[in-house]
């Protein structure tokens, strides 16, 4: 599925989740990677935060989102702190290619969109292109 611009455009200025995800969808998601209180995500490419925010109130997991626009990254602390997980959230700005070395994580998310197949950053890419492609992936 293929986002047009103009529906990206309109997907930014009025949605939260900036992915094609409906809420149930979402939810249904967490369900699929098993989340329970305790564990932590992170969240490449994170947008406004809805998914790790809304993870967190739901099945209690805390967490950090990176995204490289800080707008974005303001909003989400915002929601998160609208949802009352503030606490257990982290929202930063930073490189939305990689997980940090070393770091320890139960579920990691990243948009397709933001990497080729072999794993590196596209470049120049039009954000709508891709926007509809997700994985997520839980590290067990």
């Amino acid at each position: 599925m293929k986002m047009e611009r103009d529906q990206f455009a309109r997907l930014l200025a009025t949605g939260r989740i900036l992915n094609p995800y409906t809420e149930a969808q979402l939810t249904q998601l967490g369900e699929v990677c098993r989340l329970r209180e305790g564990q932590r995500q992170y969240d490449l490419a994170c947008g406004r935060g809805e998914m790790l925010t809304r993870w967190s109130k739901r099945f209690g997991i805390g967490g950090v989102g990176v995204d490289n626009n800080d707008g974005f990254i303001v909003d989400a602390q915002a929601r998160a702190a609208e949802l009352g997980v503030a606490e257990r959230v982290r929202f930063t700005v930073g490189d939305t290619t990689s997980v940090p070395a070393g770091a320890e994580y139960d579920v990691v998310f990243v948009r397709r969109s933001q990497l080729d197949r072999r794993g590196h950053r596209r470049d120049g890419e039009d954000p709508a292109s891709g926007a509809a492609a997700t994985g997520a992936h839980a590290a067990r």
